[in-house]
């Protein structure tokens, strides 16, 4: 038992240890600059009624799910999907999916986790690109304008990464946009 012990911790002494630096990330080898993944940008949208009520609860008599929500820019008009509802995934790679009702995802302190609230998504905008993007969301009968700005630079070999949001051209503090219905028109 002594040498199978001794073997062990030989074996153990001559792997080569390594280690994971999360604050030096991985450099490419062309250009000396880590290689990072932007993941792309979203609009995350909660439908509230004037007393706080989430009129994306299924649960809530007063919901709007299934209403006539639509998004549109100079180029195109985009209904909310509310059958399909689309996971995402590690590829970070942009995908215009239009606007879709999902389950709001939070971070636990280890991964994230969907919540039992809903919300509408609206994307993807390439988070590794400047960009300013604008449009205009009619729920209920009621336009509201929405806005986000991104815009990167490379400071110190990482970028830096300034992304506003905005909602009817007020500047607000996260990503989370809150629409508050204030008569319900759904027609």
């Amino acid at each position: 038992m002594k040498k199978l012990l001794s073997a062990l911790l030989l074996a153990l002494l001559l792997v080569p240890v390594t280690s994971c630096d999360s604050d030096s990330p991985k450099l490419d080898d062309d250009n000396d600059y880590p290689i990072f993944d932007l993941t792309p940008v979203e609009l995350c949208i909660s439908i509230v009624d004037e007393q706080g009520n989430s009129l994306l609860d299924e649960s809530y008599d007063k919901n709007i799910v299934g209403a006539p929500i639509t998004f549109s820019d100079e180029k195109e008009v985009y209904s909310v999907d509310w059958e399909t509802y689309k996971k995402g995934s590690r590829y970070c790679m942009p995908i215009l999916f239009g606007a879709m009702y999902r389950p709001i995802l939070v971070w636990n302190g280890n991964h994230w986790d969907f919540s039992d609230e809903w919300e509408i998504g609206f994307g993807q905008l390439d988070g590794a690109e400047d960009f300013d993007f604008t449009i205009k969301a009619e729920a209920c009968g009621q336009e509201f304008e929405l806005r986000v700005t991104n815009k990167i630079e490379w400071g110190n070999k990482r970028p830096i990464i300034t992304r506003k949001y905005y909602l009817d051209g007020k500047e607000l503090e996260d990503n989370r946009y809150f629409l508050v219905i204030k008569q319900m028109n759904l027609h």
